[in-house]
């Protein structure tokens, strides 16, 4: 089992919010939540008052891409309230890893593994 016991999952896609909320409860991650829309998701992750671990967000949604999502996020100091922000991606462009190691921010190649998601937080 790993020690993240909290995230979100941000896709618009709901298939792939429930395949990977089913990936994470089985490793044991047991507080989930996960939105279609990502100004909902940032709306809720502004106004809880429980800190999640681990945020999941694909890069490819139509309302708000990822790299949106991440500048919101920040912008909004979402980010000092909950942990660690990984973006999920079905393709790994160039670009796109240019774009993340340029906001710091970890990408991982779909489908999701509880390892990717360990080996980008350095726990276990």
């Amino acid at each position: 089992m790993c020690k993240i016991k909290s995230a979100v999952l941000i896709d618009n896609c709901a298939i792939n919010n429930f395949l990977n909320s089913k990936i994470l409860e089985s490793y044991g991650i047991t507080n989930l939540i996960s939105f279609n829309n990502p100004n909902k998701a940032l709306d809720y992750l502004k106004e809880t008052n429980y800190r999640y671990q681990l945020i999941l967000v694909d890069i490819f949604m139509p309302i708000m891409d990822g790299f949106e999502f991440i500048d919101t996020f920040y912008d909004l100091k979402i980010n000092k309230k909950h942990g660690k922000l990984i973006i999920l991606s079905s393709t790994m462009d160039p670009y796109h890893n240019e774009m993340s190691k340029m906001k710091k921010i970890k990408i991982i190649e779909k489908p999701l593994s509880i390892d990717k998601i360990l080996l980008n937080m350095n726990v276990n």
